[in-house]
């Protein structure tokens, strides 16, 4: 596990609490970028061009420039450094959890779990800024979560194919 800033590592901070593959494509996706973003500049522009090439110049920037400012309030106002994986890892950490569960809940309208999983995290007068760029966040990816997971190749497409077929009833006509 990685830390955001530098600062001695505590027991249980890196505990993993699950497999990103057991998370919604939204929070998987959430977790990719946000990985990617502390990890270094260059994986950085892996976010970048994620974004690039499923929408375009503009609405590429506008999503950037909402993630930058998105993660930055995370900075800024935490109780202490946050925790994420590296990069390729399938493992999931209690901080990211967390900053997954925010995303899900902002998304869906839950301001108040949302709320309270933040409080957890960042200092109480950031909880109303940090949830509501959660929701902004979060609605913005959510109707191309899964297929910007293909992109990262996080989630193999034919092999999804395949299992919902497996999985789908069969039917005659």
């Amino acid at each position: 596990m990685k830390r955001a800033r530098r600062s001695p590592a505590r027991p249980g901070r890196t505990k993993v609490v699950g497999l990103l593959e057991a998370v919604s494509p939204l929070e998987q996706l959430h977790i990719w970028m946000v990985r990617r973003w502390l990890d270094d500049p260059e994986s950085q522009q892996e976010v970048w061009n994620l974004l690039a090439g499923a929408y375009g110049g503009a609405r590429a920037k506008t999503q950037l420039r909402t993630f930058e400012t998105y993660l930055s309030e995370w900075e800024l106002s935490a109780q202490r450094p946050l925790f994420h994986g590296q990069v390729g890892c399938p493992c999931l950490g209690r901080d990211e959890k967390r900053l997954a569960d925010v995303m899900r809940y902002a998304t869906v309208g839950d301001q108040a779990s949302a709320a309270n999983v933040a409080r957890e995290l960042v200092r109480p007068q950031a909880v109303s800024t940090i949830v509501r760029q959660a929701a902004e966040q979060g609605r913005s990816l959510s109707p191309e979560a899964h297929a910007l997971l293909c992109r990262t190749r996080l989630i193999d497409h034919t092999q999804m194919v395949r299992k919902a077929i497996a999985e789908a009833p069969s039917r005659l006509h």
